[in-house]
């Protein structure tokens, strides 16, 4: 194991939690029916929030007693160098067949949850990403984890992502609310579906407080929402 405790925890309020514990119970269920045992998480822009999707589904799946695997796939900006400055942590990259997954898998200071880094800078990602190494490590993975979420690089800017989605179980994809472009999602999907990925589900992400509370306002409300449902119908 390597030699540093990462730090992946995020601090949440009680309705965001609430919100991750509903999506990783969704996923779980799901998980069991169609066998997911690799999840990848994308988004077209950087800043639409994946990597704390992806951090906050691991920790909330550790927490629930499945033993989980979190990866670092973005091996042109690594979490460890964009969060801590440290370009020293071993991880994916540096994983080959003469090792043991064990060698380079970092605690976290959660419990069932284990994390490995994205390991040096490639000059050529695509390469390892398509190659024997990482697919071993896949296999080794899902031999030895409940579930493993590989946080992904965003696809407007590497086909990476897709690259990583053709090799996992599922990908979840998350867009940022008012922001994320219809024509990126579009494109997102366009990607993965050329790749042969299999997209699982979208995250809708950094909801202003007023929508979140309007929403369950709303569904917890049969008049009010009975009354929004009728004022978006098209008049006569």
């Amino acid at each position: 194991m390597c030699a540093q405790t990462i730090d992946v925890t995020d601090y949440l309020n009680a309705p965001v939690q609430e919100a991750f514990r509903v999506l990783s119970a969704n996923l779980a269920l799901k998980s069991k029916a169609e066998r997911w045992k690799t999840i990848s998480i994308c988004s077209f822009n950087p800043g639409e929030g994946k990597t704390a999707v992806a951090f906050n589904l691991a920790i909330i799946a550790a927490k629930s007693g499945s033993k989980v695997l979190l990866v670092d796939g973005d091996l042109r900006k690594p979490n460890h160098l964009k969060r801590h400055g440290d370009e020293n942590i071993i991880g994916l990259t540096n994983y080959d067949a003469t090792m043991k997954l064990e060698d380079i898998v970092c605690a976290t200071g959660v419990e069932n949850l284990t994390y490995v880094a994205a390991g040096n800078k490639l000059i050529d990602p695509i390469e390892f990403l398509s190659g024997n190494d990482y697919g071993t490590f896949l296999k080794t993975a899902v031999q030895k984890y409940d579930i493993v979420f590989v946080d992904s690089p965003a696809i407007g800017n590497y086909i990476d992502a897709a690259v990583i989605g053709s090799k996992v179980s599922g990908v979840l994809v998350v867009v940022k609310a008012q922001k994320t472009k219809y024509q990126n999602i579009d494109r997102i999907k366009w990607h993965m579906g050329n790749a042969n990925a299999n997209i699982i589900g979208i995250v809708l992400n950094k909801v202003d407080k007023v929508d979140f509370r309007a929403y369950f306002n709303l569904h917890n409300n049969y008049k009010s929402l009975a009354k929004h449902i009728n004022k978006m119908q098209p008049k006569d």
